[in-house]
């Protein structure tokens, strides 16, 4: 494979696993809003807010992380000169993720190696727009 089919990989990575973590925000949002729901046709009227919030704050955490590897991801199909620099520090925080802990570690560890290469660098230089 070729440096431009690495880069363009790691890119369509990075929107694959926003996505699956948009997705999984979305998910937990609807989960938890019909436990709260369920619970409180129940009889217990308190259980609505604190599933609520519990959903809430979960789908915030998501899709607050899928939001720049999407960006990340479409900067780097595009060989943005801006993305190379946010896919690395994004790559780093790949490497402690909690939300999906095989996945982003593994694609942050395949995107330092290849994103740190001088080949890669050469591929980001501006570009006359």
């Amino acid at each position: 494979m070729t440096m431009r089919t690495h880069v363009q990989l790691i890119g369509w990575l990075n929107i694959a696993l926003g996505a699956l973590a948009a997705a999984g925000g979305f998910f937990a949002f609807a989960l938890f809003g019909f436990l709260g729901f369920a619970a409180s046709s129940g009889g217990d009227a308190s259980a609505l807010p604190i599933f609520g919030s519990i959903g809430g704050f979960l789908s915030l955490i998501l899709l607050a992380t899928a939001a720049p590897s999407i960006v990340v991801g479409v900067g780097l199909l595009n060989f943005a000169p801006w993305a190379r620099i946010l896919a690395i520090v994004l790559s780093v925080l790949h490497l402690i993720n909690a939300t999906t802990i095989g996945l982003s570690t593994l694609l942050g560890i395949y995107s330092l190696i290849i994103l740190f290469s001088a080949e890669a660098a050469r591929l980001f230089e501006r570009r006359g727009y």
